[in-house]
């Protein structure tokens, strides 16, 4: 069953969707009977197993069975799975329609300038315009052209109005939002470029020019075409105006739209992270546990897998600050990680707190505790977590020191599965792979220093790993480099220690 396409898109389903389903179905579908108990066969598995897709274990002859009186797959049971994938995929695009209608107002509107309601009409009209123009953003732009289009399609298919259509004025809203539309892309583009390291054409960088200033010359754009103004001065690498654009942000906090709210965080995170620049940082950690708190990462009442991962890591780093004041305790980290893992997909939930978990032992130095963590029997979601999780093993195991022999097998095992996996590209798995090279070369020079003082095949290891690390990517490379220097090791390539 867990390979069919009816469980891959049910198990996307949230509990109360899940049992809002069959509603749907019996109220808003033409199934017929035999559908109906399909989705219930389905539901109560899910509800037997407390609500948790990852544990239903429905095969497609027990499902038979119950639905057809014997086990043996037929065209009808074919028939029937195949008409309620098509249902579900309907009712996951009209959960899709729920979402982005909080979004998008005018659905009434164009609901009621198709039917001809005039009266509907008029009044829906004016009631968005008056609410799109206490705001400011692109997507703002973009809802007033569509209601000016609908409602000069009004006017033109019904000519017993005497209103005219004010063509200038919708002229305008669409010049408008094409001017925002352009300014955004181009910010987009500045982005990408700070990331690649690979500067924008100069005629390109002209004719935005061109287009900042025309835009700047409507005065219901002044305010966003500033914001993002100031956004691409800081994309090219200018720490002052991250610090006017942040102060932006803040102020325009009530009327800024939701969606270029969503994207001028994104241009800030990606600046602060890109900066080597501490306390940037540092902002780039709290930018991104912003973004949790203001439901901008969520998708509809869920965050994506990788953005959880990506929060609870920025959790852990918190707790590592070298700022007494503004650093984590165990105990916050621990109730944060949890509030992040409830507003996951509840297929995901068990596996990345315990892997989150076993991490922030691992860095209140509890090896023991972070070793019975990890090492119980989960599938994790993806790669990542699996190898990030063997790394953080092995590190324990060698912090630990007197457990060569589970060292050396969590080595071999991490090999084995870098060796068979498919599902990371090569660049990360080198990055793995090194690290098992690099953490090997550490333990040996430790052993060497641990037998004889000042051993000097122990410094010329370490002095090889320096070489290999300056030449090659590293996972978790930084916490390497702190284990050298803890075994005394004086660096020639002085820029490696501010990784």
């Amino acid at each position: 069953m867990k390979n069919t396409d009816i469980f891959k898109l049910s198990s996307t389903f949230s509990k109360r969707e899940a049992k809002q389903c069959a509603a749907y179905l019996s109220n808003f579908t033409d199934a017929k009977p035999q559908i109906l108990q399909l989705w219930d066969i389905i539901y109560d598995a899910y509800k037997n197993k407390k609500y948790n897709w990852g544990k239903l274990d429905l095969s497609k002859e027990e499902i038979n069975q119950k639905l057809l009186g014997k086990t043996e797959d037929n065209s009808k049971a074919r028939s029937i799975r195949s008409i309620l994938y098509k249902n579900l995929k309907n009712y996951a695009a009209f959960l899709q329609f729920q979402e982005e209608r909080e979004k998008d107002k005018q659905y009434l509107f164009r609901y009621s300038a198709k039917r001809n309601i005039g009266s509907l009409s008029e009044g829906e009209y004016k009631r968005i315009v008056k609410d799109l123009n206490k705001k400011i953003g692109i997507n703002c732009l973009e809802q007033n052209y569509k209601a000016s289009k609908t409602y000069i399609d009004t006017l033109i298919l019904d000519q017993r109005k005497k209103a005219l259509p004010d063509y200038k004025a919708h002229f305008a809203s669409f010049s408008n939002y094409a001017l925002m539309q352009q300014i955004q892309l181009y910010c987009i583009m500045l982005n990408h470029a700070l990331i690649a390291h690979s500067p924008l054409d100069q005629d390109f960088e002209q004719k935005m020019v061109q287009i900042f200033d025309q835009a700047s010359d409507v005065e219901s754009l002044q305010k966003i075409v500033h914001l993002y103004k100031v956004c691409s001065l800081m994309l090219k690498n200018d720490v002052a105006q991250y610090k006017v654009l942040k102060e932006l942000v803040k102020q325009h906090d009530g009327v800024i739209d939701v969606s270029d709210k969503k994207f001028l965080y994104i241009f800030m995170h990606t600046f602060c992270t890109i900066c080597q620049d501490r306390d940037l940082i540092h902002e780039a950690r709290l930018i991104y546990l912003k973004r949790f708190e203001e439901h901008l990462l969520h998708e509809g009442d869920i965050i994506p897998l990788m953005h959880a991962k990506g929060l609870c890591t920025t959790i852990l780093k918190m707790t590592q600050i070298e700022d007494l004041t503004a650093r984590w305790s165990k105990e916050q980290a621990e109730a944060k990680i949890k509030e992040v893992v409830k507003e996951m997909p509840r297929q995901y939930r068990k596996a990345n707190e315990q892997f989150h978990m076993g991490v922030l032992a691992f860095y209140f130095k509890e090896y023991h505790t972070a070793i019975e963590i990890l090492n119980k029997k989960i599938v994790y979601p993806n790669a990542f977590f699996d190898f990030d999780a063997r790394s953080v093993l092995i590190r324990a195991y060698y912090l630990l020191g007197n457990a060569d022999d589970f060292f050396s097998k969590q080595i071999r095992a991490f090999q084995e599965a870098l060796r068979y996996d498919e599902s990371i590209s090569q660049d990360h798995k080198n990055g793995y792979k090194n690290f098992i090279r690099a953490i090997r070369s550490l333990d040996k020079a430790r052993n060497l220093s641990l037998e004889y003082q000042g051993n000097l095949k122990a410094t010329n290891t370490l002095s090889e790993l320096e070489h290999f690390l300056d030449k090659n990517p590293v996972k978790v490379v930084g916490w390497i480099i702190k284990e050298m220097e803890n075994l005394g090791y004086c660096f020639k390539h002085k820029e490696l220690l501010s990784q």
